[in-house]
């Protein structure tokens, strides 16, 4: 399974049927991405990335793939 490439700035949409338009913005990845069980931080926002909520929750890196209970890309970062 390979890593996806995670950056601080994007913008992800979460698949899972149970948390409908939840998108989240990355604000802080471990420097290791190789590391077992790295987790990325991020928060609550909108889909062009305004943040809604003070709230922040940290998600695996390898969930971060488009599965069914992964998720999407929305948005890039140069």
């Amino acid at each position: 399974m390979s890593i996806p490439i995670v950056k601080v700035g994007q913008v992800w949409k979460d698949r899972d049927k149970r948390s409908p338009n939840r998108h989240l913005r990355v604000i802080e990845i471990p420097k290791d991405l190789t590391a077992l069980g790295a987790r990325a931080t991020l928060q609550p926002c909108k889909p062009n990335g305004q943040f809604i909520s003070t709230k922040t929750t940290r998600i695996l890196i390898s969930r971060m793939r488009p599965t069914a209970t992964g998720f999407d890309l929305v948005k890039d970062v140069n």
